[in-house]
C-alpha cells in the first residue's frame, strides 16, 4: 500500500475514511499516510464560536500548513436548542429537503480574529454562517475581497416585527451567494398560523439571481411573530421592482416550508422569479386546492427535477382535485427521491403516481416523524387531516411491485399485539431496500369499541377507564400498551424477520418510531394536544425510538434517548393494566417495573 502513487492513495483515503476518527487513525500509520490523510483531515474547518475562537488555531506552529488544506469552512453559533438529534456539522451538509435548521443564539464575540482567519485561508471554496441575523459587515467584505470565487451559505433568522431586511444585509456578497436557508418564526399558540412568506423568497432572487439553493422554514417561538406580524411587513415594505433586462433564477433546489399552503398565486410569483426547467429538488408545502396542480399540468414547467416533497389534503367539494393531481404527477420528469404526506388513500399512490415514478424511485418517504425541534411541523400537518396513511400488507407488496430500486423507505403500519407479521413480510419484498424508517402505529385498531381483528374480551378487559380527558374500554388501553412495548429483543425480531424473508438479503438498517396518539395521529381519545391513552411518561419509557443495523460484529440495536426517565408510582387504574400483562412482584409499583414484549407471531 506504502507503494502506491499519492494519487491512488488519496482516492482510497476519500472513500473508505468517511468519518473524522478514521482519517485520525490514518493519519498516525506513518508519516506518508500522514499526508493523505491531512489534506482530507483539515478539509472542512467547522468553527462554534460561542465556544471556540480562531485565536486558539492561529498561534499554532503548523496553523499555516493545516490552513492550505482548508477547502470549506462553517462557521456556527451555540444551538438554542440541546435536543438537537444531528449535530451542527452534520446539519449543514444535509439535502435542502430534509434539513430543518435549529435556533442559534447571536455572537456577540469579537469578529476580528474570524476575519483574519478568513484572510489567511489561501484556497477558500466553500463558506457557511450559520448564526442569528449579526454577521458582522466586515466579514461579509473580507469573503468578497480575499475569496471572490468562493460560495457562500447563509442561514439567516429573520422577526419580521424588527422591521430588518435580510436581502439588504447581504448585498456586498450577492454575487457569490450559492445557498440561503431563512428561518422565519411564529408564536407557539397564535391561533392564525403563517403561510408562505413569499416576499423574503422573490426579494432574495432579485438581490442574488445567481443562487442556487433556496429555502425557508417556519420554526415555533415562545415570543412574537405570527401572521399578523408578516402583514404588518408586507404593508410597510413594498415589493422591490425587478431591474431591467432582469434574468430569471437558476435554481437547482427550492424548498418551501412543508406545513403551509401553496397557493397559485404563490406558484406564479416563483415561475416569474426563477426558472423551474433547471430545479432539480422541490419541497412544495401542501397543496389544498386544484389550481396549483393544474396549473403545473398546463405549464410543463419541470425539465430535470428529481427530488419532489408535498402534502395533499382535498378540499372537501372540489372534485376535480385528484384528477389535477394525477395529470400533475404525469407532467413531472421520472422522480428519484418522492416525500408525499397527507390524506390521501394508499390506492392513490399505485395507481396515480408509483405507475410513471415507481420504476426509478430510490427513496421513498410516506410518513415525517417528530425530531424534537420540529414537533410544530408535525404539529400543523396533523391538524390539517393526517400526516400520512397507514398501509396495510396488501398496500406495500403493490409498492414493491412497482419499485424495484427502491432503497430507503419511510411508511406507517399498524401494530397489532405482534399479528402483524404479514406486513414485515411484505416489506422483504422491495428486493432493493436497505433503509427502512417504520412508523408504527400503537393505538390498537378498533371498531365501533371492539378490537380489530376480533376476539372474545374478558370481563377486565369490557370494563371501562373513566377520567376527565377520556372514556375508553380496558382493552383499548390494554391492547395499546401492549403494543408500545418494545423491547431490544423485538426490535431486533423485526431487523431480523425483513432480513430473513428478503431474497436479495441487502436489507441494513432499520428505525422504529413508535406513535401512541401523539398530535392526535389516528387518535380516538384524547387531550386536547396529544392522545396518549393513559399515561404520557409511561408509554415513553415503553415505546423509545429504537435504530437496528447490521455491521460486521452483527446485528446491533440502539435505544433512543428519553429526555425525562419515569421515576414514580403508576396510579392505580394504570397499574392494574399493567399487572395483567406482566404481574410480576404483587407489591411493586414505582417505575421500573418488570416487563418484556409480546413475541411475534408468524400469521404469514
Amino acid at each position: 500500500m506504502d507503494t502506491l502513487p499519492l494519487e491512488i492513495q488519496h482516492v482510497i483515503a476519500d472513500f473508505t475514511c468517511l468519518s473524522t476518527k478514521s482519517l485520525q487513525a490514518l493519519s498516525q500509520v506513518n508519516r506518508r499516510w500522514n499526508q493523505v490523510a491531512r489534506k482530507l483531515l483539515f478539509q472542512h474547518l467547522f468553527i462554534r464560536l460561542c465556544e471556540e475562537t480562531p485565536e486558539r488555531l492561529l498561534p499554532l506552529p503548523d496553523s499555516t500548513r493545516v490552513l492550505a488544506h482548508v477547502r470549506r469552512l462553517g462557521l456556527v453559533g451555540k444551538s438554542l436548542q440541546p435536543q438537537t438529534p444531528h449535530p451542527l456539522r452534520d446539519i449543514l451538509q444535509q439535502d435542502e429537503g430534509d434539513r430543518f435548521v435549529p435556533r442559534v443564539k447571536f455572537y456577540q464575540g469579537d469578529w476580528c480574529p474570524i476575519i483574519n482567519l478568513i484572510r489567511m485561508i489561501p484556497h477558500l471554496q466553500e463558506l457557511d454562517i450559520l448564526v442569528s441575523d449579526g454577521v458582522h459587515p466586515e466579514l461579509l467584505q473580507a469573503v468578497s475581497r480575499y475569496h471572490p470565487t468562493c460560495r457562500l451559505s447563509i442561514f439567516p433568522g429573520y422577526l419580521f416585527w424588527r422591521r430588518g431586511e435580510i436581502p439588504q444585509k447581504y448585498s456586498a456578497v450577492a454575487s457569490l451567494l450559492h445557498a440561503v436557508h431563512v428561518r422565519c418564526h411564529e408564536n407557539l399558540n397564535c391561533t392564525v398560523f403563517m403561510e408562505h412568506p413569499m416576499r423574503i423568497l422573490t426579494d432574495m432572487i432579485l438581490l442574488a439571481p445567481n443562487v442556487k439553493h433556496l429555502a425557508m422554514q417556519i420554526s415555533g417561538v415562545n415570543a412574537p411573530g405570527d401572521n399578523r406580524d408578516y402583514h404588518r411587513y408586507l404593508g410597510s415594505n413594498p415589493p422591490h421592482e425587478r431591474p431591467e433586462g432582469f434574468l430569471r433564477a437558476q435554481l437547482e433546489s427550492l424548498s418551501l416550508p412543508p406545513q403551509t399552503k401553496l397557493t397559485a398565486q404563490h406558484f406564479s410569483d416563483l415561475h416569474e422569479a426563477t426558472d423551474f426547467g433547471q430545479l432539480r429538488s422541490w419541497t412544495v408545502g401542501c397543496i389544498e386546492d386544484s389550481s396549483v396542480p393544474r396549473t403545473i399540468a398546463h405549464l410543463h414547467p419541470f425539465r430535470q427535477l428529481k427530488r419532489l416533497v408535498l402534502a395533499l389534503y382535498p378540499p372537501s367539494e372540489d372534485l376535480r382535485f385528484w384528477p389535477a393531481v394525477e395529470s400533475m404527477f404525469e407532467s413531472l420528469p421520472p422522480l428519484t427521491y418522492l416525500c408525499l404526506l397527507g390524506a390521501y388513500e394508499p390506492r392513490f399512490l399505485h395507481t396515480a403516481v408509483l405507475r410513471k415514478h415507481g420504476a426509478t424511485l430510490l427513496v421513498l418517504k410516506l410518513h415525517k416523524v417528530v425530531q424534537g425541534f420540529n414537533s410544530e411541523e408535525i404539529l400543523r400537518l396533523a391538524k390539517k387531516g393526517t400526516v400520512g396513511p397507514i398501509f396495510s400488507a396488501q398496500d406495500i407488496s403493490s409498492i414493491a411491485a412497482q419499485c424495484p430500486l427502491l432503497r430507503e423507505l419511510s411508511i406507517c403500519i399498524q401494530r397489532s399485539r405482534g399479528l402483524e407479521t404479514d406486513v414485515y413480510a411484505a416489506l422483504a419484498q422491495l428486493p432493493s431496500l436497505d433503509t427502512l424508517h417504520l412508523v408504527v402505529n400503537c393505538l390498537a385498531p378498533m371498531s365501533n369499541q371492539m378490537p380489530v381483528p376480533p376476539r372474545e374480551l374478558t370481563d377486565f378487559e369490557q370494563s371501562r377507564l373513566i377520567t376527565q380527558w377520556y372514556d375508553m374500554p380496558a382493552w383499548f388501553s390494554r391492547d395499546t400498551m401492549i403494543n408500545c412495548a418494545i423491547d431490544a429483543t423485538l426490535a431486533t425480531a423485526i431487523f431480523r424477520y425483513i432480513s430473513r424473508h428478503q431474497p436479495t438479503r441487502r436489507f441494513l438498517r432499520l428505525t422504529l418510531h413508535p406513535l401512541y396518539g401523539q398530535f392526535k395521529q389516528y387518535a380516538h381519545y384524547g387531550q386536547p394536544r396529544d392522545a396518549l391513552p393513559v399515561d404520557r411518561e409511561l408509554f415513553k419509557e415503553l415505546a423509545p425510538i429504537w435504530t437496528v443495523w447490521r455491521d460486521s460484529t452483527g446485528v446491533r440495536a440502539r435505544r433512543g434517548r428519553t429526555t425525562r426517565p419515569l421515576d414514580r408510582s403508576i396510579r392505580g387504574e394504570i397499574l392494574q393494566i399493567f399487572k395483567s400483562i406482566w404481574p410480576g412482584d404483587p407489591e411493586a409499583t414505582k417505575w421500573p417495573l418488570e416487563w418484556k414484549s409480546w413475541p411475534l407471531q408468524n400469521t404469514v
